[in-house]
């Protein structure tokens, strides 16, 4: 009787093993159905061996647990894939309420008095009161960062309200500011994000993604200034990557302030999709989705790949004390990000930064999809959590990467730069007391980018 239930046991285990294996193959679309149905029928020859050629328990133990395992694989992948994909809906921003070091307490509590905030950026202060317990404030609006800052330093205000967004503009014009002033109160609220993904079949239609490079380390979904920005355009019909490179400094119309002229790099500060429109707007493109990184995710993505080999036009050597030689360098992503920050080691300045980033955009990819690492990628799946921010949807990359095993093809890269010259202008979110430089986008330059993207978008592949 015994020998009776142990041997029902073995092949409840072995049933239970086989059955978790089918349903993460039948679940996973990582691999593709080709692969599936090997790894199925390995497994199904496993089991027809341990039950009917060995009666040895330890030999059918071992077969049931090689399945768990290699379901327990197939379920973290599809998993950490629908984690690292799952799209963020919101975007943080935060303020914190400056007082100059010598305000006097009374009873532990600052004596707040009057209060200063920017005209155009307090759409959320009014909750940020409620937060700091602050009643019926006496409020005096500014138009810019600077008068702002001045109003404290003049004991014009008590206090003031500054948008974390724009703390380097107030260390760079007043570099003692954080030795003055005490922080006395803060407030962090989360957006909702406007819906820009414009969905396509991307194994048979061409795309557009937008990517943007955070000034910031941390977490992804902070509102910040952009200071890499990219546009994709791929097309999987004729294996066709384009990269355009838009310098930061480029002089656009906002399409969420009412087109009023800034920095494409401040249009980050108001959210992803004023940055999105903006471009839409100058180059009369439809971008299906975006990918924002910032400093921390970029290393860690490199890191996480075992390093890349980047192409320099220029040999140079940063502050920081990394070195590049012209032609191929090996990074890891300490170095990689140091090589995508440079820009006053080299010549033409952000525009060869720009440069920079397209070159290691493309080391990535070409890393991604080598054939001998893409199909190790649940490796090391958990290094990329938290760290990139996207609505490329989780079945469109699963079916990219699907489709990359099975297919192994070649992929051909081509990079532009948008192209103009520099200028002095005010910006609206810097205000109108001192002009910045900024970057005038040459029309010329605009049309043939636009013409460009177009072809490749119809597979007119005329240019490389």
């Amino acid at each position: 009787m015994d020998v009776i239930k142990k041997k029902w046991l073995q092949w409840v285990i072995l049933g239970c093993a086989f059955t978790l294996l089918c349903i993460a193959l039948y679940n996973n679309i990582y691999f593709n159905w080709r692969y599936r149905l090997i790894t199925f029928f390995a497994a199904l020859a496993l089991l027809m061996f341990v039950l009917l050629v060995t009666k040895r328990f330890a030999l059918r133990t071992l077969g049931a647990l090689m399945m768990v395992v290699v379901a327990c694989f197939l379920f973290y992948t599809q998993y950490m894939l629908g984690t690292i994909m799952n799209p963020i809906h919101s975007e943080k921003v935060s303020y914190q309420l400056f007082t100059l070091r010598e305000v006097a307490f009374i009873e532990g509590d600052f004596v707040y008095g009057e209060i200063g905030q920017a005209q155009t950026r307090d759409e959320y202060i009014i909750e940020a009161y409620q937060k700091n317990d602050i009643v019926n404030p006496s409020i005096n609006y500014y138009q810019t960062v600077s008068s702002l800052v001045l109003a404290l330093y003049d004991r014009d205000v008590n206090s003031i309200w500054v948008d974390s967004r724009f703390m380097n503009e107030v260390t760079a014009l007043f570099p003692d500011f954080s030795t003055r002033t005490i922080v006395s109160g803060s407030f962090e609220k989360l957006i909702e994000r406007e819906d820009t993904t414009v969905e396509v079949d991307v194994l048979k239609d061409p795309y557009v993604v937008y990517v943007s490079g955070i000034d910031v380390y941390g977490s992804t979904n902070t509102r910040s200034r952009s200071d890499l920005n990219l546009l994709l355009i791929i097309n999987p019909n004729t294996n066709k990557v384009l990269s355009v490179s838009i310098p930061r400094d480029t002089y656009i119309e906002l399409s969420c302030r009412n087109q009023a002229k800034d920095k494409l790099t401040h249009a980050g500060l108001y959210g992803v999709d004023c940055s999105i429109g903006s471009i839409e707007g100058l180059l009369n493109i439809q971008i299906n989705y975006y990918l924002r990184v910032n400093f921390t995710s970029l290393q860690t993505v490199v890191d996480g790949l075992g390093g890349v080999e980047v192409n320099s036009k220029y040999a140079f050597t940063t502050d920081s004390g990394f070195t590049y030689g012209e032609g191929l360098n090996a990074v890891d992503g300490e170095s990689a990000v140091a090589f995508a920050r440079e820009r006053t080691h080299i010549p033409y300045g952000d525009v060869s930064r720009g440069a920079n980033h397209q070159a290691l955009l493309e080391a990535i990819f070409r890393k991604l999809i080598d054939p001998s690492k893409i199909s190790t990628l649940p490796t090391y799946l958990s290094n990329f959590l938290n760290v990139l921010d996207t609505d490329f949807g989780y079945d469109s990359f699963s079916r990219l990467i699907s489709h990359q095993i099975d297919n192994d093809e070649t992929w051909s890269f081509e990079s532009i730069t948008l192209s103009g010259k520099g200028d002095m202008q005010y910006t609206y979110s810097q205000g109108d007391t001192y002009k910045y430089y900024v970057y005038w986008a040459d029309e010329d330059s605009v049309r043939n980018i636009s013409q460009r993207i177009s072809e490749v978008l119809l597979g007119q592949d005329s240019g490389e």
